[in-house]
């Protein structure tokens, strides 16, 4: 089967669909692609230099896995899985970031939708 390459393992998203989930096995264990990784809806692989390096997801049921063949049977191994909606995830994972950082570093241009908000909001103490 061909894939595109970006990494050197096979992927299946939406993984908690159950066909989803039992047509990757079946490619997995025939041979047809190599093992790899899974995730299910609204979670993430986050890949560096060919390798996995953490998994996070948006919604604390949201899981990510590996799946391959070890000693011949199909191995479904569930991965750490970092919700993003616990506090110390937020912390680690956006509000520590160099790009969090540099963003807040810059002064941002003014849009006309927060330059309207802020008439409105002024128009509204003026008044009180």
């Amino acid at each position: 089967m061909n894939c595109t390459g970006i990494v050197p393992y096979s992927n299946c998203p939406h993984f908690a669909s159950r066909s989803r989930r039992a047509s990757f096995a079946k490619f997995v264990a025939s041979g047809e692609i190599k093992g790899g990784y899974a995730n299910d809806d609204y979670a993430a692989l986050h890949f560096i230099n060919g390798k996995l390096f953490r998994s996070v997801s948006n919604r604390p049921y949201a899981k990510t896995w590996k799946v391959s063949m070890e000693d011949g049977k199909l191995s479904m191994e569930r991965q750490k899985t970092d919700w993003l909606g616990m506090k110390e995830n937020q912390q680690k994972y956006v509000f520590e970031t160099p790009m969090f950082n540099s963003y807040m570093d810059v002064e941002h241009e003014e849009t006309p939708s927060n330059r309207e908000t802020a008439i409105i909001n002024t128009k509204d103490t003026a008044t009180s």
